[in-house]
């Protein structure tokens, strides 16, 4: 969902600016998004696919601390086995389009632009992971650019030697050179990456030339979005503003745990709570004493009115919570989710991100008693989030776009010299 719904939100800009979208997404969890695009006018069509990996056998993967383990398991069983379909899609929208934007790691779309003689533009959302001379990568302690420098260039190198064999056939097929680097000539346009994150949060690095820091894709019109379910507009209105508790999708590789966690860590402190709870034993609009179960819900209208969230450091949640001015615990499964509460922590909004393996109930309760009685805290998220709150991501994207676009057809990026460079 955090990968898809941000491209609705850029869609739906580009589509209030003029111009005709189609939307193609591969949703390995299976959702349905046909009906969100119906609503927002957007062309859809969902990529048939199937993970080759159990929840359990993702959930246990997913706890290994080794970054390259996870990345692995997340490229061999799920990214690579909807390569043919992805490629098919990536063709037939270069067939009938004149600008193809997608997330980074999709390279099929890259090749189709290359063979169709279109211009090309990646999405990113985690800024940590473009390198940049002014900081290492994460979670490496800053030790100055010639060190920055060294250890981007190492991770270039492991990334080259991990994900490149996986995918350098899609260029051979096509009849191209094998590709280098990964982030060169694969994830990366040579054109204009987009990164859909707030500068707040994370300022660009002034030696970037290609990647353009344009705030987060969250927002949809209000209008199209569902509205608060009447049980939780009565819970809310019935006492002081509660805790909101919630792991995203990936709250599915442990529903019962994740609500065993929640539950008792708020139990413990005997505050209102609001859980969003994918377990059968706890379905959505039911209550157990201060606690309200809930289903997927518009954090936009739902989190200003909480107290503190706990999540688990998604790029789009993490930007929800932050523009809400709401403060927040992040419970984390993978690095990049434990990178965004180191950076909403920074900032002064969070406390210090825990892993979700490490945490019980226990400690959940002494952290939501420390972010409840953090005045200081709340004070700066309220002050962050009206910031925040003023920047429109995927409005300044479109306007990225059509520089971009303008640039390309002035002189064609894929057959220039390469702007970037690792480090």
């Amino acid at each position: 969902m955090g990968d898809i719904r941000p491209m609705f939100c850029l869609g739906h800009a580009l589509q209030q600016a003029g111009h005709q979208v189609a939307i193609s997404a591969c949703a390995v969890d299976q959702v349905d998004h046909a009906a969100t695009c119906r609503r927002l006018g957007l062309e859809y069509e969902a990529i048939p696919t199937e993970a080759t990996i159990s929840i359990a056998e993702l959930r246990q993967q997913l706890s290994q601390r080794n970054v390259m383990t996870q990345l692995t398991v997340l490229l061999d069983r799920m990214f690579l086995p909807a390569l043919p379909q992805m490629r098919a899609a990536a063709e037939r929208l270069a067939s009938r389009s004149d600008v193809l934007i997608g997330h980074f790691l999709v390279h099929p779309l890259r090749l189709a632009a290359a063979r169709q003689g279109l211009p090309h533009l990646s999405v990113a959302f985690w800024p940590g992971m473009v390198p940049a001379p002014g900081r290492p990568p994460w979670p490496l302690p800053q030790l100055g650019i010639l060190c920055n420098r060294a250890l981007w260039r190492l991770t270039s190198a492991i990334l080259n030697r991990v994900v490149l064999p996986r995918i350098r056939d899609d260029w051979l097929t096509e009849g191209l050179p094998a590709p280098r680097d990964l982030y060169r000539d694969c994830w990366f346009s040579p054109l204009d990456n987009l990164l859909a994150c707030s500068p707040l949060l994370s300022p660009p690095d002034p030696a970037w030339r290609t990647f353009q820091v344009c705030g987060a894709f969250e927002r949809l019109p209000d209008e199209r979005q569902e509205p608060i379910a009447p049980e939780l507009e009565d819970f809310l209105q019935s006492g002081p503003a509660p805790v909101y508790l919630t792991l995203g999708s990936l709250q599915r590789l442990d529903p019962d745990g994740a609500m065993a966690l929640f539950i008792g860590a708020v139990t413990r402190l005997g505050i209102r709570a609001i859980i969003n709870t994918t377990s059968p034993a706890h379905p959505p609009g039911t209550r157990q004493g201060g606690i309200f179960f809930c289903g997927p819900a518009n954090h936009r209208l739902l989190l200003p009115r909480c107290a503190l969230v706990v999540h688990h450091g998604g790029a789009g949640t993490s930007h929800a919570v932050a523009a809400a001015g709401r403060p927040s615990t992040v419970l984390a499964f993978i690095d990049e989710q434990m990178a965004w509460g180191g950076l909403l922590h920074a900032r002064g909004i969070a406390l210090r991100p825990l892993r979700y393996r490490h945490c019980d109930a226990t400690l959940l309760a002494r952290c939501l008693h420390q972010a409840l009685a953090d005045t200081s805290m709340q004070e700066r998220a309220r002050a962050l989030g009206a910031s925040l709150a003023r920047e429109d991501g995927a409005q300044r994207a479109v306007e990225l776009i059509g520089s971009a676009v303008a640039r390309f057809h002035a002189a064609p990026v894929e057959k220039a010299a390469v702007a970037y460079r690792v480090g």
